[in-house]
């Protein structure tokens, strides 16, 4: 029992360690076309989404609020709000719909829906911070990207989760 406390902590730290590299390599990407103004493709949301699959809702809350602190101490206060919002309640509405859907929801299904919750989130808070409609006239072109990145992020799970699996039943 005690090898398994550890392998699961490990595996958290291994996964946390992940997102915060693909966060901070997204940070370097230059600013991608024909998307919003601060959109972010979402590459740590790979760790988070995986993380959710093996280990459930606390793995996935876990690694999106150790991610939010890693995106305070590189980007401030304001990028923290928004990523710890979007973040969990991407990962609290992805792990509804696992449970409500069990082995019928794909990985694109859950993707886009976290992508999707993610960015309403956001923009939200945006609302509520700044006072201003002007956030919202974002949203055609935020729910777009978010099905363009969620597909992107689902494709990326859906080839590592056999690769990752079979390395773990090696150990």
């Amino acid at each position: 029992m005690k090898r398994s406390n550890s392998r699961r902590v490990a595996l958290l730290g291994i996964l946390a360690a992940l997102a915060m590299t693909l966060s901070f390599v997204e940070m370097l990407l230059p600013p991608l076309p024909m998307l919003p103004p601060g959109f972010k493709i979402g590459l740590s949301n790979i760790a988070v989404m995986y993380g959710l699959f093996v280990g459930g809702f606390w793995y996935g809350i876990i690694l999106a609020v150790i991610k939010s602190f890693f995106i305070l101490f590189v980007n401030g206060g304001y990028a923290f709000i928004l990523s710890l919002c979007g973040s969990v309640c991407a990962v609290s509405v992805m792990a509804l719909v696992v449970k409500l859907f069990k082995t019928r929801a794909s990985y694109t299904a859950v993707s886009v829906t976290g992508a999707l919750f993610h960015n309403g989130a956001q923009l939200l808070m945006v609302y509520i911070i700044t006072a201003t409609n002007a956030a919202f006239y974002y949203l055609p072109l935020l729910i777009i990207a978010a099905v363009v990145c969620g597909v992107l992020t689902a494709a990326i799970v859906k080839l590592a989760m056999p690769i990752i699996i079979n390395s773990q039943k090696q150990m």
